[in-house]
């Protein structure tokens, strides 16, 4: 999954693409589906405190669209992204959860690289 946006308050802005494997690493050979996502709402945020003027750690939840290729859509999905920077809790991963209720519940995180820039003060 990769992805990039900006979220204050409820509204939330982004898009990204996103892969589905049945193995590890993902590959072409084990890819069953692949698509991209549209950020629709924030629904939360904790934060884990800005570690410096441009960088913040926490939790944003956010309800996604995806669009598939191929055509088929599901909304709302939930994206819970986590970023570790700052005083967070000692249970906390890097990673990434998508849901869509019954339909699917990716919930075991998928670990990378998460960043969360603050932007300046006008």
């Amino acid at each position: 999954m990769f992805g990039s946006g900006r979220f204050e308050g409820s509204d939330a802005e982004g898009t990204g693409v996103f892969s589905i494997s049945t193995g590890s690493p993902p590959s072409s050979t084990n890819s069953i589906a692949s698509g991209s996502w549209e950020a629709n709402k924030a629904v939360s945020f904790t934060s884990y405190g800005i570690a410096n003027e441009r960088a913040e750690g926490g939790l944003p939840v956010l309800k996604v669209t995806l669009l598939f290729d191929g055509g088929t859509v599901i909304s709302p999905a939930t994206l819970a992204i986590t970023c570790r920077v700052g005083s967070r809790p000692a249970t906390a991963k890097e990673d990434t959860i998508l849901s869509a209720g019954s339909m699917f519940n990716f919930d075991t995180p998928v670990t990378g690289i998460t960043t969360f820039g603050v932007l300046p003060e006008d």
